[in-house]
């Protein structure tokens, strides 16, 4: 199983960046870095595409 974590991301946002770090050290202390991917943002055709294979939860 895969979690993608994605969208949202604002550069210029010291927030964005202070979350995402904190988002990569919880998987990685958990042990899940492998299964966890982070998109900081998408394109609609990217999520589009991204979202025709998976199956599951979207929040």
């Amino acid at each position: 199983m895969r979690l993608a974590v994605a969208g949202g991301f604002d550069e210029r946002l010291s927030e964005c960046h202070e979350t995402l770090a904190d988002l990569e050290a919880l998987a990685e202390r958990l042990g899940l870095r492998g299964q966890v991917t982070f998109l900081k943002s998408l394109s609609e055709a990217d999520r589009a595409a991204r979202a025709m294979p998976m199956r599951g939860a979207y929040l």
